[in-house]
C-alpha cells in the first residue's frame, strides 16, 4: 500500500476543544442564520460528507434519510459521481430535522426537489457561501488555525481511526467517506496533531 504524504491530513482537521469553542460560539448567536449554521456543522461533522453535497442536498433527501435511517449521497452532487449511504446517528437525525425546520423559519415552503440548506434570499448556499460562513464563524470562535468545511471530513475520519473498535478502522473510515481507493484513505492511518502533541508532552 502507497502512503500518500501525511501532510494532507497531519494537521488539517478540527481538535477536539477547536470543535467545543466553534459550535460554542455559533449557539451564542440567536438568529436564523446561526442556527442554520449550526445545523450544518453538526451534521457535516457527523457524515463527513463533502461541501458540494451540502450545497445539493433537497428537502426529499432529507426526509428520505430521516425514513430510512441513512443518508443516501447521491453521485449526482458527489466527487466522482458515486453514490454511497451514510447512516444516521443521533447527531445527523437531529441535525436534519433542524435543517428542516429552519427552512421554514427563514419563509421558505418545504418542497422536495428544492435546496436543503438556504440563503437569506432563499437559493441554494453555494459551496463558497459555506466556505466564507464557516470562516467567519472559526475567526469570531478565535482559531488561529483556521479551517474549512473539508476539516469536517478530515475531522470525523480521525475520530473513527481513534475510537473504532473495528480490526480495521480504516475500512470503516472508507465505508462512512464513501471512498473506493485504500490508497486514498491511508492519508487517515498517518500521524496526525494530536499525536504528535501528546507524544511530546511524555518526551523528555
Amino acid at each position: 500500500m502507497t502512503y500518500k504524504k501525511p501532510r494532507q491530513v497531519f494537521d488539517r482537521y478540527f481538535l477536539a476543544h477547536e470543535r467545543r469553542d466553534l459550535l460554542k460560539t455559533v449557539r451564542r448567536v440567536d438568529d436564523v442564520l446561526a442556527k442554520r449554521d449550526l445545523a450544518w456543522m453538526q451534521f457535516d461533522l457527523a457524515t463527513g460528507v463533502r461541501v458540494s453535497v451540502l450545497a445539493g442536498m433537497t428537502c426529499d433527501d432529507a426526509r428520505q434519510a430521516l425514513r430510512e435511517n441513512k443518508f443516501t449521497v447521491r453521485g449526482a452532487i458527489n466527487k466522482g459521481g458515486r453514490t454511497y449511504h451514510v447512516f444516521l446517528n443521533k447527531q445527523s437525525s437531529r441535525a436534519l430535522r433542524s435543517l428542516l425546520s429552519i427552512r421554514r423559519q427563514m419563509g421558505f415552503a418545504e418542497v422536495a426537489d428544492e435546496p436543503l440548506i438556504l440563503s437569506r434570499r432563499g437559493d441554494g448556499l453555494s459551496v463558497r457561501s459555506f466556505e466564507q460562513r464557516l470562516a467567519e464563524w472559526v475567526k469570531l470562535a478565535g482559531l488561529r488555525r483556521g479551517g474549512s468545511p473539508h476539516w469536517f471530513r478530515h475531522t470525523l475520519a480521525k475520530q473513527i481511526m481513534k475510537t473504532s473498535n473495528a480490526e480495521q478502522p480504516l475500512l470503516v473510515v472508507m465505508t462512512v467517506l464513501g471512498i473506493t481507493n485504500i490508497n486514498n484513505a491511508a492519508i487517515y492511518a498517518g500521524p496526525d496533531l494530536e499525536s504528535v502533541l501528546e507524544t511530546m508532552q511524555g518526551v523528555g
